[in-house]
C-alpha cells in the first residue's frame, strides 16, 4: 500500500496567488490524474480554492479520453498508476508539440524517470508527500510558460497574416504598376504608329516572337520584361525622323538614309530618360547591330551586342519576310527559315539562329494569331466599341 499524501503544513491561505493570464475571461483548465482518491480530491481542492478550473481523471486513460476531448493547459499526474501510467500518458501526450504543460507528481525511487521525462517537455516535478505551495509555486510557473507559448503562437499567427496582407497589398501594386508600365509603352508605340502606318502590328509580332524565343534562350542575366519592352518599342527612334524620310515611297538618299540610321540612337536617348525602360534602351540602341560587327550604330559584334537585341535581329527579319510589303508578298515560312539558317553567323547569332529553327512552325504561327487579336482589341478601343 503507498503512503502518499498531501501536506498540509503550509499556511498559505487559498484563492492568493494564483496565476490568471491578463484579460482572460475564463481561469486556466487544470486536469489532475491520480489512482488515489484522496490525493486526487485533496490537489482539486486547493487548485478550486485557488481560482482555477480544475478536473478530475481516476487514472491515464479516463486522462486521455479526457484530454482528446477537452482544452487543457496544464496535466498533473502521478507517475506510478495501473494500466496506463503517468510516463506513458505523458508520452502519448507529447508535451512539446501540443504546448500542454506537464507536472508529475512521484516519489524519490521514480526520479531517473521523471528526469528522462523532463527532456520530453515535463516543465518540473513534485515529490510525494506534496507541499502545497511548492505545488502552486510550480502551477504558477507553469502556466506562466503555457502562456507565453500562446501568446508566441499567437504572435507568429498574427504576423504571419500580416505578411500575407502585405504581400497581397505588394502583389495588387505590383500588378497596377505592370499595367501601367505596359500602357506607357502601347502608349509609346501607338505615337509612332500614327507616323509610320507600316509598323502596324509589326511591333506586336516582334515583340511575342522575342519574348517566345529569349524565354527559350534563358540566357544568365536576361530580363524578359525588360526585353518585351525593348522589343516593341524598337524603332521608336523613328520618332525623331523627319516625316519627308520616314514617309518617302521610292528608294533613300545615302544622306537620307544616314539620317534614317540615326534613329536608334535617338530611341536610346528617349528611353534613357524613363527609369523603367532603361534596360529596354539596349536592344532599341542595339536593334540593328549584325553578328559579324556589319551593323549600325556602333558596329560591334558577336557577345557584345545585347541578347534582347540579337533575339531582335532574328524575329524582326523573320517577320519581315513572312509579311506583305507593297513591292512582294509574303515568303513562304519555309523559305523564312532556309534565309535565317544560311545568315547564321553572319548577320544573326548562331546559336539563337539554330533554337529559333528549332521552334515547331505553330509556335510562330500562334504568335502572329495573338498579335492581330491585340491590335483589333487595341483598335476597338481607339474607337470606344
Amino acid at each position: 500500500m503507498r503512503t502518499t499524501y498531501v501536506s498540509h503544513t503550509s499556511q498559505r491561505p487559498f484563492g492568493t496567488g494564483s496565476f490568471l493570464p491578463p484579460g482572460a475571461i475564463t481561469p486556466p483548465t487544470i486536469l489532475i490524474v491520480d489512482d488515489e482518491a484522496d490525493v486526487l480530491d485533496a490537489i482539486h481542492a486547493i487548485l478550486t480554492g485557488q481560482g482555477y478550473h480544475v478536473m478530475k481523471a481516476h487514472d491515464g486513460r479516463e486522462a486521455w479520453t479526457i484530454l482528446e476531448q477537452t482544452p487543457i493547459d496544464l496535466l498533473i499526474t502521478d507517475v506510478r498508476m495501473p494500466g496506463l501510467d503517468g510516463l506513458e500518458l505523458v508520452d502519448r501526450l507529447h508535451p512539446r508539440k501540443t504546448g500542454i504543460e506537464v507536472l508529475v507528481v512521484t516519489g524519490v525511487t521514480e526520479l531517473d524517470r521523471v528526469t528522462e521525462a523532463m527532456r520530453g517537455g515535463v516543465y518540473d516535478y513534485i515529490v510525494k508527500p506534496i507541499d502545497i505551495d511548492r505545488l502552486l509555486t510550480s502551477v504558477i510557473r507553469a502556466l506562466e510558460r503555457r502562456y507565453m507559448t500562446l501568446e508566441l503562437a499567437s504572435y507568429h499567427h498574427r504576423l504571419e497574416e500580416e505578411v500575407t496582407a502585405r504581400t497581397a497589398e505588394l502583389e495588387e501594386t505590383l500588378r497596377q504598376l505592370e499595367v501601367a508600365y505596359r500602357q506607357t509603352i502601347f502608349a509609346l508605340g501607338a505615337a509612332l504608329e500614327t507616323r509610320d502606318l507600316e509598323t502596324e502590328a509589326h511591333a506586336y509580332r516582334v515583340m511575342l516572337y522575342g519574348r517566345t524565343l529569349a524565354t527559350k534562350a534563358g540566357a544568365p542575366g536576361t530580363n524578359i520584361r525588360a526585353t518585351e519592352f525593348g522589343l516593341y518599342l524598337h524603332d521608336i527612334g523613328k520618332i525623331g525622323v523627319p516625316d519627308a524620310i520616314l514617309r518617302k515611297e521610292g528608294p533613300l538618299t545615302s544622306e537620307e538614309w544616314e539620317e534614317m540610321k540615326k534613329h536608334p540612337e535617338i530611341g536610346g536617348r528617349l528611353l534613357e530618360t524613363i527609369d523603367f525602360l532603361r534596360d529596354a534602351k539596349e536592344i532599341v540602341y542595339s536593334h540593328h547591330e549584325r553578328w559579324d560587327g556589319h551593323g549600325y550604330p556602333r558596329g560591334i559584334r558577336s557577345e557584345v551586342i545585347p541578347v534582347g537585341a540579337r533575339v531582335f535581329s532574328i524575329v524582326d527579319a523573320f517577320d519581315a519576310m513572312t509579311s506583305d510589303r507593297p513591292y512582294r508578298k509574303a515568303l513562304s515560312l519555309e523559305t523564312a527559315f532556309g534565309e535565317i539558317k544560311r545568315c547564321a553567323g553572319s548577320q544573326f547569332d548562331p546559336d539563337l539562329a539554330h533554337l529559333f529553327l528549332e521552334f515547331p512552325e505553330e509556335t510562330w504561327l500562334q504568335c502572329r494569331q495573338e498579335a492581330l487579336k491585340i491590335c483589333h482589341s487595341i483598335e476597338q478601343k481607339r474607337r470606344g466599341l
